[in-house]
């Protein structure tokens, strides 16, 4: 029996240890659960930390591990998981970084001069441009700066209060890498003859939800490589202004009956993908250049939907083109020459009337001239050069040849002219008529 006692004694000290732990585990859960959430880890090297633990103003020194950052040379760091910092002030920090769960909120008017090789974003930053200012998150650095973290950029630009745009701008040759992010809105891209790299990972989109907001977000000025996304969706409008893209392995792609990608300013893509969704449009925009380019290493353009070039618009080809879908060439009515202020319908205005009624005053003629008789002018001499209605017609744009007879006058003297010559012509044809058919005797005609 001593055996038996022995396992019943172990085995009720076995379960106390175990309610033991289990217990233990449960009170430092609870514990857990109660306390502030833990810092997230800032990376970057003696940086300036984000200490405030709430959401407050950047020009606060008490916020800060380190006072107010404003240096090319200090890191700073926004990692509690909460806040939003709002910039109040002008300020240069060498790399930032945000956690997820954490932004940073531009003022109108504000800029932020970023020096480092990096901006660590996994949250929010929103550069608010209008209100009759620019703001600007500056790139300034001179070399590469990484985009990373897969969070957003937001460029925000309203109409209200006056002029004024978001810019996210690229200064002094700096290299914009996106690795992950979605930039994202309203404004600028403005790259001042620099390189942008878009990766797999990395998406520009113009996606602006309509007034009081902008349309369009623009990319300026730059070589593009894109090998992730560049889009249009919602009321946005993607304007690709004077850029050289290599879209090897990349899209561009309208989505949705009111997105826009507009190429622009000599735009020339090279290979990659261009895609329309849901109605969405991209096209050459009226009055610009623009180059399909599947002539390069980066392979062949592939046409997915429609590419439509509007009127008074060129878009050059070259190389391998994939068309899955439409290229679509749209041609215009052309301008009235003499347009009015007062009518849709072209009828000379009253500013173009009145200056011809003083040259024909000053130039002594008596007989009645109204700018509408430039027109018959230009037609008599043209019935009495060439003697063809029809042709005469067609530059006149007269549909029936009745109509150019009736607004046509050519002298009887240069009617009779016109007749002599034709029919010396019709009499030298004939003689040549001749001259080839005896020419020609016996010979026997081709199958």
């Amino acid at each position: 029996m001593k055996p038996t006692y022995i396992f019943a004694k172990k085995t009720r000290r076995s379960l106390f240890v175990a309610k033991t732990l289990t217990l233990a585990a449960l009170v430092l859960a609870v514990m857990a659960l109660s306390q502030p959430a833990a810092l997230a880890q800032c990376t970057l090297t003696s940086p300036d930390t984000w200490s405030h633990g709430s959401s407050s103003n950047w020009n606060n020194g008490g916020n800060w591990s380190g006072g107010v950052p404003n240096s090319s040379s200090t890191n700073v760091c926004i990692t509690d998981g909460s806040s939003a910092v709002t910039l109040d002030t002008n300020a240069s920090v060498a790399s930032l970084q945000l956690a997820s769960g954490n932004a940073l909120d531009f003022n109108q008017g504000t800029q932020l001069l970023v020096y480092g090789s990096q901006i660590l974003n996994a949250g929010q930053i929103s550069i608010n441009g209008g209100g009759n200012s620019n703001t600007y998150l500056y790139l300034q650095g001179g070399a590469t700066t990484t985009l990373s973290g897969g969070g957003t950029v937001n460029l925000g630009t309203t109409t209200t209060g006056g002029g004024g745009n978001a810019y996210l701008y690229l200064n002094n040759g700096t290299t914009l890498v996106n690795a992950d992010n979605m930039i994202q809105g309203e404004g600028i891209i403005y790259n001042n003859g620099s390189t942008i790299t878009n990766q797999s990972g990395g998406t520009i989109n113009a996606n602006s939800t309509g007034s009081p907001l902008v349309n369009y977000l623009a990319l300026e000025y730059s070589q593009v490589t894109n090998a992730g996304l560049l889009e249009a969706t919602n009321s946005g409008d993607l304007q690709l202004y004077g850029n050289t893209i290599n879209n090897q392995g990349g899209n561009i792609t309208a989505n949705g009956a009111n997105a826009i990608v507009d190429l622009q300013a000599s735009t020339v893509v090279q290979g990659g993908a261009f895609n329309t969704l849901a109605g969405g449009t991209i096209q050459t925009t009226p009055g610009n250049n623009a180059y399909l380019d599947g002539s390069t290493s980066a392979g062949a353009v592939t046409i997915n939907g429609a590419y439509l070039t509007p009127g008074n618009a060129q878009t050059f080809l070259r190389g391998s083109i994939v068309n899955n879908g439409t290229l679509q060439v749209n041609g215009r009515k052309e301008g009235w020459v003499f347009p009015s202020k007062r009518s849709a319908t072209g009828h000379l205005c009253p500013n173009l009337s009145r200056p011809f009624a003083k040259m024909r005053k000053e130039c002594g003629i008596s007989t009645r001239l109204v700018p509408y008789s430039a027109r018959h002018t230009f037609g008599t001499a043209m019935l009495e050069m060439t003697g063809d209605v029809v042709f005469v017609g067609k530059l006149m744009g007269h549909k029936n040849p009745l109509t150019t007879i009736r607004y046509l006058h050519p002298s009887l003297h240069k009617a009779k002219e016109l007749i002599d010559r034709r029919n010396e012509q019709a009499q030298e044809n004939l003689r040549h008529s001749l001259r080839h058919s005896e020419e020609n005797e016996g010979v026997p005609d081709w199958p």
